[in-house]
This record gives C-alpha cells, structure tokens and sequence, in this order.
C-alpha cells in the first residue's frame, strides 16, 4: 500500500487499494506503524471513498491427496479472513462479491442468496478512538462499510474557527457568571485548537465519516442475535447503533463494495480518528501454493510456505519443552516426504522411527547394530574432493577425541587420506587409515605422534560399531532416519557430525537435484562441540546451494548467539518458527531476532503449538495443527530400548 505524496492521484486513476501491511498486526507497534500510514492515505483523500472491510476468499492451492492436503481444504473452506479496500469509483470488475437486495422490509432485506440481511448505522461514536476499534464487531458483520467525505481545507478552517469562538464565549459567559469552568469545554478548546493548527500544517484534514453494518442470517431471530452482539460489543465502547428503518435497501446498497453512501448518519472526524476506524484486515499471509506450516489462530486461514521455491529453504525451529518443537518437525518431515522430498533425520531422542517405518523409510538404531557411519569410507567418495574428505575426518576426529586436532595432526590425516584414496579408495575403512596413521607416525616429520593410539577405539575398540559400514546405506530410500537414543553422550557430537557428513555425501553425489529436508533435532547437542559446531555451520551456509533444506530444532536460541558456527546457522535459516518460551529464553529471542514486546509476549510457554512466523517477507501469529493421521505419527514419544 503506497501512503505517499501520490496517494490522491492514485486513488483517482485507480478504482480500489488494497490494505496490505507490511508488518505483524499482532504487536502494538504493527497497529501504530499501520495506523501512521492509513492516517497518510486519509490526509491524501481528495475526493469521496469507501472503505470496505469484508471477507476474503481463501487462495491457497492444495492439489493432490492425503491427510495434509485434506486439511488444507478444509482450512481454505472454513477460514475467516477478511481484506480491507479503500475504493474511490462505482462498480466494476475485481471487486469482491456480496449478495444483493431482492427485497425489503421494515428492518431486514431479503438477499439473491435466499437468506436475510439488516444494516445497522453507527450513530454515537465511542469518546476515544484505539487503532482498529472495529475489529471487535467484525467477525459478527458480514461487511462493514466505512464512507468517508473529504472537507475542504478552507471550510474545515472556518468551521474550526467558528466552534473555538463558540468555545471560548462559553468560558467567558462562565467566568463572569462566576461559575466553575467545565473541564470538559477546555479539552475540547485545546483539541480544537491543536486540529486547527495541524490543518494549517497539511498534516491532517477533516472528513465527514459515516459507518455502515452489515450484518447476514438465516432467518430473523439469527439477524436479532448478531444485533444483539453488536450492541454488547459498542455498549463497552460506549457507542451505539441504530437500524434504518424502511431504508434497508438503499442501506444494503451502501454496505456493499462500490456503494454510494446515505444522506445520514455523519460524524465530522478528523483523518486520525478517521484512520482509526479503518478495520485491519485479517489473514491473507499465506503462499498461494507450498507445504502446510499452521494456521493463522485469528482467521483459521492455512499458512502455507513454499520452502524449496524460495531463495533459502532452512529453517529453525525454537522452544522450550513440550512446546511442541518436535511435533512441529515431524509434521513439515511428513508433508516435505509426500510432496517428493527426500530426507535425512538425527534423531537424538528416538521420535521418528515410526514415520520412518510408515513411510517406507530405514531407521538405523545406531549404538545397537553397524550404523554405516565409516568416515573414512566418507571422506574417500569420488564425489567429495580431497579437501573436503580431509574437512570430514577431522571434525569427526576432533568431536570423537573431544578437543581440537593440532597442526600436526592435520597434517598427519592429510597425508594419510592421500594415501588411501590412492590404494583403496572408496573400499578403504577406518581400520585402513589408522594403519597408515600409525605408519606414517614412526618417520619423520610425524614420529612420536600418537593420533592412531588416541583413535583406535573407533576401528577396533568399543565404538567400532559405531563407525562400521552398513550394507543398508550402500542403497539408501529417499527418508533415512539415525536413531541416537543408544548412542553414549560423549561421542553423540561425533556421530552426529558423520551423519551430516553422509547427508552431504547423498547431496553432492546425487546425480538428480531434488528437494532434500535434512533434520537436525536437538541442535545445541552439536553446537556444544566445536569441530562439530562447524561442520553444522559449513553445512548450512552450503545447503542452498544444493536445494537442500536444514531444519534446525533447539530449545535454546542462547546457544546460538555469540557463538560463530552457531550465528552462522542462524543467518543462513531464512525461515523461524518459534514457540513457547521460558522468560529468559524470551528475552534472548526477543534480543536477538529483533521482535517487539507484543511479539515476545506470544512466546509466552504454556500454549502448545502456538507461537510466531518469521520468514523474509512477513510475521505472524500461527497455530500447529494437523489432521487426525498427521496427529497419531507426529505424537509418537521417544523409542524405549
């Protein structure tokens, strides 16, 4: 929505605009920032306009079958999102349709549709005016239908003029009387007088308003009970409406887009107020096409993202514990699978195994049985150069050992990875590298080094298992899912690395490009590890490059901040899904990505599935939800061994 200088011009050779925010109507400071701009295009108003606010057809698209594509249909049929058009002009295409008047009786219509309507005209206005004040009474309107009639610059100056001097002659007729001056008479002097400048100014201007309800029913006794309700919700307002008697028709005309207004009521308001009126619409946030992400809470509407159509398709997902984080990723893990994508899970906890097996996917128990997470074999793939190999086997080594490598041992590792791919290949195991590791160490310039000893429980010791090929992955399906739950915490970090190092391997091998979600749950247990932490971080910066889509799942976004690997995940997952909170979690999310208190305050733990939407181009509230099917995979708990 443009709300400068061209306004008036745009609003003459264009029949409507539409209110399209660019901010998070769910913080104060998207209300206010709003309210600044629709005040520009009331200042800008040159001639007679209609804003209507009404409901707004659902355009998302959900082709195909299943649970998620059902649900979105469902979402699109029943949402209540409304838009908002500033229309200057009389009927013509692109407008939004709205049943006519067939009929009229004494305080209803009947409608081309078979049911009823009734219009209710605002005739005492609330003595404050908040931004958006009609929001309350919307969802019960069918339409609400706001005429505004610009006052010209010099008659709003005398008209002014003449109520400060009717004003000011009323103190004085008190003030001789010896009578109490009215405080009320002063504050409406000092308004006058503050509007009477600002018209001087050209920073607002006055308007005739008048406010049009419409409200829809089945019968008369529903268009009784939606009066009711209007009432209930103005009377906290301090404000009333009345039904135009025998004037129904020509009302209901008024109410839909393009109508002409009613010779009564008006209410001379200035552009602030006049602003404040406009209701702010009501979803409209989604893509038209792309994966379910949730629900707008407001209008029920579907909020869909299409990950792999934009410029970065990682996101991070933050909340506290029984938020509802992992639910949410299993959920975009179900509905990336259907839509074609393949994918790759780090399961710490043991939650995804039952997609997996229902999806046709393969779930490795690592800890219980040869993961095939043999670095080594990795690090030798024709399709990684040899820097890169050199890259995996030293994050591995590093997160294994728990402390970095030294150039020494850099150096030993590059020597011996040379010599492997030369003899062995990509057949060479981890058995082969510490032979030639230990080989290499009896000569100069590597003698007395002791990185093979240091190593060797990963080729021959207790966690040789860990590291062991598995024919399984010689010819993975397209949802791998590695089941940590068995696997010690003290080489967790280095298991992990493996795993991001073979979804790397799968990526730049493939000779396909496909869509690929690869999902890091519990990312801070890498990013306590530095080696490890880098590898995520080389991973994420690369990942887009590749189509690849990081899903990053962690409770604490602390983590993150003021470590570079973890900044770096950070800058490069354009999308953000954050949920509950504990209050110093908040705090720091608030901090660190920039939200308002508003904002903040709907991170507030408690509230399962509930949180707020950032993505590149806009911000807002939204629910998770899912269908009955959905629900009973993506609620499965943690595997018990």
């Amino acid at each position: 929505m443009r709300t400068d200088s061209t306004a008036s011009a745009e609003l003459a050779g264009v029949r409507s605009v539409r209110v399209e925010p660019p901010y998070a109507l769910c913080d104060v400071d998207g209300r206010h920032a709003l309210l600044a701009e629709l005040t520009s295009l009331v200042v800008a108003l040159d001639s007679p306009a209609q804003v209507w606010h009404g409901a707004s057809p659902c355009t998302v698209d959900a082709p195909g079958r299943g649970a998620a594509a059902e649900l979105v249909r469902h979402l699109a049929t029943t949402a209540r999102a409304r838009q908002t058009l500033v229309i200057a002009g009389h009927d013509g295409p692109g407008l939004p349709a709205m049943p006519r008047a067939v009929a009229e009786g004494r305080r209803h219509v009947t409608l081309d549709d078979g049911r009823l309507g009734r219009v209710l005209a605002l005739t005492k206005w609330p003595s404050t005016l908040t931004p958006d004040w009609l929001s309350e009474l919307a969802p019960t309107c069918l339409a609400i239908s706001v005429h505004l009639r610009p006052l010209p610059r010099d008659a709003g100056e005398r008209l002014l003029r003449r109520r400060l001097a009717a004003l000011t002659s009323t103190a004085v007729v008190d003030e001789h009387a010896g009578r109490l001056s009215d405080p009320e008479l002063s504050v409406a002097s000092e308004a006058a007088e503050q509007l009477r400048h600002d018209l001087a100014r050209g920073t607002t201007r006055l308007l005739h308003a008048q406010v049009l309800l419409g409200l829809h029913a089945d019968s008369v006794a529903g268009l009784d009970d939606a009066e009711s309700s209007v009432r209930a919700a103005l009377a906290g307002l301090v404000a009333d409406v009345r039904v135009l008697a025998w004037q129904q028709q020509p009302a209901w005309s008024a109410t839909r887009p393009s109508g002409r207004s009613l010779s009564w009521p008006w209410r001379l308001v200035d552009a602030t107020s006049a602003a404040a009126t406009i209701p702010h619409p009501v979803g409209g946030r989604s893509c038209a096409v792309g994966t379910l992400a949730g629900a707008d809470p407001v209008s029920g509407e579907p909020l869909l993202l299409d990950r792999f159509g934009a410029h970065n398709p990682s996101r991070l997902v933050v909340g506290t514990s029984g938020a509802g984080k992992s639910y949410a990723a299993k959920l975009e893990l179900l509905r990336q699978r259907v839509a074609g994508a393949s994918a790759v899970v780090i399961d710490p906890e043991g939650e995804f195994g039952r997609i997996a097996d229902v999806l046709g996917g393969l779930t490795l128990a690592v800890g219980e049985e040869p993961a095939g997470l043999d670095p080594v074999g990795l690090a030798c793939r024709p399709a990684l150069a040899p820097a890169e190999g050199v890259a995996v086997l030293s994050s591995w080594a590093a997160a294994l050992l728990g402390t970095p490598l030294s150039a020494v041992d850099l150096a030993l590792l590059d020597r011996a990875l040379s010599v492997v791919r030369a003899d062995a290949g990509n057949c060479a195991s981890t058995a082969d590298l510490l032979a030639v590791v230990a080989e290499l160490g009896e000569h100069p310039p590597f003698a007395g080094a002791d990185l093979a000893a240091r190593l060797s429980p990963a080729a021959a010791g207790t966690l040789a298992e860990l590291f062991a090929p598995n024919p399984d992955l010689a010819d993975p399906p397209e949802l791998v899912v590695f089941d940590l739950r068995a696997v010690p915490g003290r080489v967790r970090p280095s298991v992990m690395a493996c795993v991001l190092a073979w979804a790397w391997c799968e990526t730049v091998g493939s000779p396909v490009a496909r869509p690929r979600l690869v999902v890091v749950d519990e990312a801070h247990l890498l990013l306590d590890d530095p080696p490890a932490a880098e590898l995520l971080a080389q991973f994420a910066r690369r990942a887009r490059k590749y189509g690849v889509g990081l899903e990053v799942v962690t409770q604490r976004l602390s983590d993150f901040l003021g470590n570079r690997a973890g900044e770096a995940v950070l800058a490069n997952a354009a999308t953000k899904l954050l949920l509950g909170c504990e209050d110093h979690e908040r705090a720091t999310l608030a901090a660190g990505l920039g939200l308002t208190p508003a904002e903040a305050a709907l991170l507030r733990p408690g509230r399962r599935g509930h949180g707020l939407l950032v993505t590149p181009t806009f911000r807002t509230r939204i629910e998770i939800v899912a269908a009955e099917p959905e629900h009973v995979l993506a609620s499965t708990g943690p595997r018990r061994r």
